[in-house]
């Protein structure tokens, strides 16, 4: 059989509820890889997969478990999955300690694809961006490693979910997307060998030409508008689509 190696991307699902359409929309999307498995090759999760999401020694929330559950599947049937922590998820690497197949990617990552690529959540692409960068240090720290770990689950539970609200609601939401940041990084990357970069964070869909030899592919926001990228081995192609509900493959 002509296996394809296709790999597929995508960001910001910030799922909530097992009942809301973007959470069924996306266990049929994963079922569906699970079923295409001798087409895919890897699938990565750019960030912010969950509204909040910590790994807790020995406890999974309720609402985690359908994804996590159907995830693991998909790596049995042989596609790695890397899932990259965004500004909403945290301490992730715990699950990997507990056995979890999914390769947690804690920073940035380097794939090629006919070329060589960055791939990262994107949050701190900005360096001008001090709002998302004064939140990640003040979640990402010893400190609050540790109250997230000594501290009953339901009180973290309850924090996390109010944090992920104030910040999209007082940052993330009232934030613009500036494409002057891409121009101004494209030039580092592309001296360090890249021929282009897929992202997350943005909440749009969109590639970004910076200039002759240099690339960005913005991922959308499943939870917005159910859009991913594929790449596609045989023809060595990037393509953005949507997912809807009445698809049998991908």
């Amino acid at each position: 059989m002509l296996i394809m190696d296709k790999i597929i991307f995508l960001a910001d699902a910030h799922l909530k509820k097992v009942t809301d359409d973007e959470y069924r929309d996306l266990l049929k999307f994963f079922e569906i890889i699970e079923k295409d498995s001798n087409e895919i090759k890897a699938v990565f999760i750019l960030g912010d997969l969950f509204d909040f999401f910590i790994a807790f020694p020995q406890v999974v929330f309720y609402e985690h478990l359908p994804l996590l559950s159907v995830m693991q599947r998909v790596v049995e049937k042989g596609i790695k999955i890397f899932y990259f922590e965004g500004n909403h998820d945290f301490f992730l690497k715990k699950l990997n300690l507990l056995g979890y197949p999914i390769e947690i990617i804690e920073g940035d990552m380097t794939i090629d694809l006919n070329g060589k690529f960055f791939l990262s959540h994107g949050d701190l692409l900005n360096s001008k961006d001090y709002s998302h960068k004064i939140l990640s240090l003040l979640v990402r720290n010893p400190v609050t490693y540790l109250l997230a770990y000594v501290l009953p689950p339901y009180l973290v539970y309850h924090f996390a979910h109010w944090f992920s609200k104030f910040s999209r609601e007082n940052i993330s939401g009232k934030q613009k997307l500036d494409d002057k940041i891409f121009f101004d990084v494209a030039p580092l990357l592309a001296k360090r060998g890249y021929l282009g970069a897929i992202l997350g964070h943005f909440h749009i869909a969109k590639k970004l030409e910076i200039g002759p030899k240099f690339n960005f592919y913005l991922l959308g926001s499943w939870k917005i508008d159910r859009s991913y990228l594929v790449y596609d081995g045989k023809n060595k192609i990037l393509e953005y689509k949507k997912f809807n509900r009445f698809q049998e493959h991908l």
